[in-house]
Parts: structure tokens; sequence; C-alpha cells
């Protein structure tokens, strides 16, 4: 058959071989990839996984840290509150035996003074002889004999001095054996506490020079 290809034909065994050569052809299917399980990632995702594992690692590090230190601030201010308690603690027992101190040295002056003995005979210096407990007890009943009148007659001292020496026995054992010891030390701490306790200043600093012979300022340029 050399003419055209007739419509019989065509539709009798379809069209020839050039129709099917002339026709485009359709276009292949893109083909993704896919990783089926068991496959090695790519070095991109091993390196920002791994990168991903050392960062967590890290904040978990961090983390320990951090709570570690929290324990340790707690821990640390627990400690300084303790501390602080034993100081304050301390330093009340240092505060009683120097006011008992400078108590003890207003009975021995005006004992020593009025030419008067001790309860029992005694005098202050027979530290040594006469046992401590003893020694107190002299010290104790000698200031309650102690009259309000003759600390403001002779030594113009208010009445409150007067109540100090009938509480002398709430602090006699706390004293020193030697009521100088502590002079400068009581006085250094009175002159530090002038602005702030200005009351306990002047009370016990009135009594430094009979007590002493020299005033607390004095006393406390003494090391």
């Amino acid at each position: 058959m050399t003419g055209p290809m007739s419509l019989d034909i065509v539709q009798l065994y379809g069209p020839g071989m050039s129709f099917y050569r002339s026709r485009p052809k359709p276009q292949q299917p893109l083909k993704i990839a896919i990783r089926a399980p068991g496959l090695s990632p790519s070095p991109f995702i091993q390196k920002h996984t791994a990168g991903v594992k050392t960062l967590c690692e890290s904040n978990e590090l961090l983390e320990k840290k951090m709570q570690q230190l929290r324990c340790g601030a707690v821990q640390l201010k627990n400690d300084l509150m303790r501390l602080q308690l034993h100081v304050k603690a301390f330093h009340n027992d240092l505060l009683v035996t120097w006011q008992a101190d400078t108590l003890t040295r207003l009975i021995e002056v005006v004992y020593e003074q009025h030419g008067w003995r001790l309860p029992g005979g005694v005098t202050p210096n027979d530290h040594g002889v006469v046992d401590r407990v003893t020694m107190s007890t002299m010290y104790e009943v000698a200031a309650r004999k102690i009259k309000k009148e003759t600390l403001a007659k002779r030594y113009r001292l208010q009445i409150q001095y007067h109540e100090a020496l009938q509480m002398y026995e709430e602090i006699v054992h706390f004293r020193s054996t030697d009521p100088f010891r502590t002079e400068c030390t009581f006085a250094r701490w009175l002159v530090s506490k002038k602005d702030s306790l200005l009351h306990q200043y002047q009370f016990w600093g009135r009594l430094f020079p009979l007590c002493y012979g020299r005033t607390v300022e004095e006393a406390s340029e003494i090391f």
C-alpha cells in the first residue's frame, strides 16, 4: 500500500509503526531513593547526631554542677549561720565576764577605801589562798552589803549601779581570777560600740576611772 493509510485499515489494524515512532515517549517517573532499614546514615546525619548527643551530655553535666553549687551554697549558708550563733554565744559569755570583772573591782575599791574586809575576813589579795567558789561567795555577800547611799555620796554613782551590785550574784561565777585581766579588752569593745550602744558605753565607762584608775578611752589604747 503506497497511498495514505485508509481509514478502514486504521480502524481494523490500528496505526502503523510510524505512528508509534512519531508519538512522544511518556516521561519516566522520578525515582525517589528510599533508605531501607539497616543502611548507614549519611556523614552529615552522623555528624549532626553526634553533635546533639554531645550537647545533651554537656547540658546534663552542667545541670549536675549547678545542683552541686546550689547544695554547696545552702551548706555554706547553714555553716555561716551556725558560726554566727557560736560567735554570738561566745561574745555574750565574754561580755558577762567583762561586766563581772568590773563589778568585782567596784566591790574591791569600795571595801579598800573604807578599810573594810570582805565577809569571812578575806581580802582581794587572798586569791589562791581561798578557793574560787568560796571567794565568789564572799564577793557576792560583799556586793549585797554595799548601800546605795555609800555609792551616791562618796562616788556619785546613781542607783543603777547599786541595782547592778544587787544582781552581781547572777554573774559572779563568770568573773576572772584577776579582774584587771579584761580591763583593756572591755574598754576597746565599749569604745567600738560608743555610737550603737551609747547607754552601755556611758554606764560601764563611768566606772573605769574608779575601778582601774584611767578613763575607758585611755584603757582602750593599751594593748
